[in-house]
């Protein structure tokens, strides 16, 4: 349970960390 909440929020900081780089 607990390494499944891990991916998630590695998923969502990275998909953070591309919307970022796409903006200016």
């Amino acid at each position: 349970m607990l390494s499944v909440a891990l991916s998630q929020y590695h998923v969502s900081l990275r998909e953070m960390s591309q919307a970022c780089q796409m903006m200016p």
